[in-house]
């Protein structure tokens, strides 16, 4: 008989503590707070975040340079022949921008020293006028009987301006002066160096013309003259 009233003594017991937690809790029906929602308190998506104490401010984007009308006025002063001829360029072709054609000539002249040192003849014809192309390729060709090999390296450019323009009917014409250090060597077909030296850097500097229809579809400048300082 003790054992039996105490069996009922304890499920009274536990019947009366899951009454308990019964009105203390409730019900789930799936809006309770997580409870590890207490311990690591989760991240709002972006979306849901408060903005009520912030205040967007506008995308910095790359200053804006120089006008063209600006540019001219660096290279040349108003009431000079330059500045007249780049003026005159400029309105003839609206696309032209002397900061831009700087860029564009130091990577051409890059490109066709170390071409021409190599002896490609392809990467040289859509650079240069017909007939600097044949004087080149005769330099090529005359090195190349001779089994004699160059190399060229432009290290950087200390200088690039323009110096010089015209506008001839459509035809503009653009000089431009180079100032660059670079190694250049020349050897024979044993390895000697005959020209040069493959350690040292030397600075040059060349006058480099280049041309354009500015009617012309095609937006490419060919180089038409060289000149060594």
């Amino acid at each position: 008989m003790g054992s039996f009233l105490t069996i009922v003594m304890f499920g009274a017991i536990a019947v009366f503590v899951f009454l308990r937690l019964w009105s203390v809790l409730g019900k789930r029906t799936g809006h309770e707070q997580d409870p590890m929602a207490r311990r690591f308190p989760r991240e709002q998506p972006a979306e849901t975040v408060e903005q009520d104490n912030v205040v967007s401010l506008p995308e910095r984007g790359p200053a804006p340079g120089p006008s063209v009308e600006d540019q001219i006025d660096r290279i040349a002063p108003e009431g000079t022949p330059l500045h007249a001829a780049l003026t005159e360029l400029q309105q003839a072709d609206p696309d032209f921008e002397p900061r831009g054609f700087i860029e564009g000539a130091k990577a051409a002249y890059e490109m066709v020293v170390t071409a021409f040192a190599a002896g490609d003849k392809d990467k040289l014809r859509p650079l240069l006028a017909p007939d600097v192309y044949d004087s080149f390729t005769a330099v090529i060709d005359e090195r190349v009987a001779k089994n004699h090999q160059a190399e060229t390296t432009v290290i950087g450019f200390r200088d690039a301006k323009i110096e010089d323009a015209s506008m001839i009917d459509n035809v503009a014409e653009v000089r431009v002066r180079f100032v660059t250090e670079m190694i250049t060597v020349t050897r024979n077909e044993d390895g000697a160096v005959l020209d040069g030296h493959p350690n040292t850097v030397a600075e040059v500097t060349d006058h480099w013309t280049f041309e354009r229809d500015v009617t012309s579809a095609d937006p490419n400048w060919l180089l038409v003259s060289t000149a060594l300082d």
